[in-house]
């Protein structure tokens, strides 16, 4: 038979042991200089990471695999990609292929 004090105890320890649920954060990569700056970002999935454009010439931010990218991205102008996958997700620009950048998923 449980005892009032054995429950409350049990109870305690059930939402103290409980996972926290973190909330998402949003990270952003500037565009400037014909480069993504940071290069190397480190996210969590659920994480929005926002990329910005401040350069004069149009950019893109697109997976190397393909399996995500941004439209043309003129000067000031913003695109959103919500992590979903975990790993190293590698991107570039799809008008200057040496623009390269890395998102660390865990």
């Amino acid at each position: 038979m449980l005892t009032r004090r054995t429950l409350i105890s049990s109870m305690v320890l059930a939402i103290g042991t409980r996972p926290s649920l973190a909330e998402p954060t949003t990270h952003h990569v500037d565009i400037m200089g014909f480069q993504f700056t940071p290069k190397l970002l480190t996210v969590s999935s659920g994480d929005r990471v926002v990329f910005t454009n401040r350069d004069v010439v149009p950019h893109t931010a697109s997976a190397v695999d393909g399996s995500w990218g941004s439209v043309d991205l003129s000067n000031g102008a913003q695109w959103s990609l919500e992590v979903v996958r975990r790993g190293n997700l590698d991107y570039y620009c799809q008008h200057h292929p040496v623009m390269r950048g890395t998102l660390i998923s865990s």
